[in-house]
């Protein structure tokens, strides 16, 4: 019988961290597509108040929706921080996300029904979520 040569450590952790890396990338992919459905339900809502329809039903329900929607990408985001290896280049841009997903949530959340008090909000919204998809991206090639 051949001795078989024990395996070197090194290996064998880059092999973990390959791991944890794919587990981070495919994480941070799910969040993407998240960010995606965030900014077609706000143009949901920008539809609704540009219909001139007093829809206020149809209004609380397309903002429930969001909310809900940035709340997934937020507890994507925070699993996503948990798993990132340490020292990892993502780990600031996580951070940069974090904080515009408070400011998401704050805009999503503060949403009356009123197009002129709401365009606005919705126009950062969907200047926000452009930033979140194109920060994830550098994220997920970090």
């Amino acid at each position: 019988a051949v001795p078989v040569a024990p395996l070197d450590p090194a290996l064998m952790l880059r092999g973990a961290c390959s791991t944890a890396v794919k587990n981070l990338v495919s994480g941070i992919n799910n969040n993407i597509a998240v960010q995606k459905n965030e900014q077609s339900q706000t143009t949901v809502i920008q539809k609704l108040l540009s219909s001139n329809t007093s829809d206020s039903g149809g209004f609380q329900s397309a903002k429930s929706k969001l909310v809900t929607i940035v709340n997934q990408g937020i507890t994507i985001r925070q699993n996503n921080q948990k798993i990132a290896p340490a020292g990892n280049a993502a780990i600031a841009g996580l951070a940069t996300v974090a904080t515009a997903q408070m400011g998401e949530l704050k805009l999503a959340q503060g949403l009356t029904g009123t197009p002129n008090i709401d365009n606005p909000n919705l126009s950062s919204l969907q200047t926000m979520f452009s930033g979140g998809i194109k920060q994830n991206q550098q994220n997920a090639k970090d």
